[in-house]
Formats: structure tokens, sequence, C-alpha cells
């Protein structure tokens, strides 16, 4: 089913400002004096509406005029560490994320957290694939995850490991909208782009050279968009 997705490869140099839109004249704003840490890991938007913002020592909470810390310190039966690596929203309402210390979700003022193997950690990538599956990326690769519900709340079952690769040679991760699995791995300091099936079966593979892929992204229509250096 890949073929039918059409990927879109350029070089570009972009940069994020976050603005108040009811102004006339956009300006910046800053967190870092409110954050848990100022290096900012990864940032993504629930269904409320709050902003999400994972750093390299804690997760936080923006709802438009205070924000929320969540930190190992203070909630240690639910955060076992507080560098938070990736984000992921999900229909439901709920924030996947992963971190050093594994594959976490909240929803409603709870966590749950899968740490059955080591092999997983740290979770640096998150993506959900559909309303029953994750993807992730940890230390031996991608790995699939059945999203088992109880009641509202929501718990990753480990299914498939679909790379055996080392994890951290995996650097973009996506879901095209067919399903498929994309991600980046530079190796000898070429860059490629791999496409797994929706059950992580191997698809192909297209070599992109000495530029290094910065981002992978999916959107609605079957294509997929790869930015480089």
């Amino acid at each position: 089913a890949y073929m039918k997705s059409f990927i879109q490869i350029f070089s570009f140099f972009a940069f994020v400002l976050i603005v108040n839109q009811t102004s006339a004249y956009p300006y910046p704003y800053t967190w870092q004096n409110e954050l848990s840490n100022p290096s900012i890991t990864c940032m993504v938007e629930d269904n409320d509406g709050f902003i999400w913002v994972g750093t390299k020592y804690g997760l936080n909470r923006y709802d438009g005029s205070s924000y929320r810390t969540f930190l190992a310190s203070s909630m240690p039966d639910a955060i076992k560490n507080n560098y938070i690596y990736d984000l992921a929203a999900d229909v439901d309402g709920g924030i996947w994320f992963g971190s050093k210390s594994g594959l976490y979700y909240y929803k409603d003022g709870r966590f749950s957290v899968e740490n059955t193997n080591t092999i997983f950690n740290p979770v640096t990538k998150v993506v959900v694939q559909d309303s029953s599956h994750l993807v992730t990326v940890g230390m031996s690769g991608i790995a699939r995850f059945d999203i088992v519900r109880e009641g509202d709340f929501k718990y990753p079952n480990f299914i498939a490991m679909g790379d055996y690769r080392n994890g951290r040679n995996i650097d973009n991760l996506s879901v095209s909208s067919l399903g498929d699995v994309w991600y980046s791995v530079e190796s000898q300091n070429v860059s490629s782009i791999v496409v797994l099936a929706e059950n992580l079966d191997y698809l192909d593979s297209l070599a992109i050279g000495r530029r290094r892929v910065t981002t992978i992204e999916a959107d609605l229509y079957g294509q997929v968009w790869v930015g480089t250096d």
C-alpha cells in the first residue's frame, strides 16, 4: 500500500514562533522562566487545547494563563525519569509520552507506564498509528503496541518489534494515512528512508545521500514529506 504514498523531499530552513493570535502584530512568547527546564525536546496540543511541553527535566502543561509541572520527585509512583523525548496526543484527550524510563499515558490526572523490558528504554519517539495501536522507537529499534482499554483509561501492550537495529540510529518517525511506518536512519554519514508495513514488516528503503534527514511528516492525502539540512 505504501506505493500509493507520494514522497516529497526538500531542504529547508525553518523556525517556530509562538504568537498572540488576537494581536495585529504577532510577538514571541517565552516560557523560559516558567518551564521545569529551558531545553525543550517536544511539544503537542491535546483535544482540550492544553499545550504540553516536554523538556530534558520534566513535563509541563500550559492552559493559556498558567502552567503545571510534572516531575519524578513529586510523583515517584507515576513518573520514573524526568527526561521527556516525545509527546503524542490521542483522539480521546490523553497524552502518550516517551522518556528515559519508558512509555507513559496520561489522562485526567492519572498515569500508566510500560516498563516491561529495558530494551525499549529510552523511548525516544511515539506515534499514534490508529485508535488501537502505537509505534515507538526504543533502544533496540521500532516497536508496535496494542492500546488496551480499561474503562476510560489506556495501557500499552507490546506486540511486535519491527527493526532490530540500534534505535539510537533512528532519527525521525512518522505514520502515513495508509498506516505505513516511515523513519530515517543514518549510517556512515549516509541517510536513508525506511518504509515498514502497518504490522512493521519491511517494505522498502530509499537512500537520501549525505544530507541529514531532519523531519518526516505525513499529510492527510497519502503524501509523506521529508526535510533535510
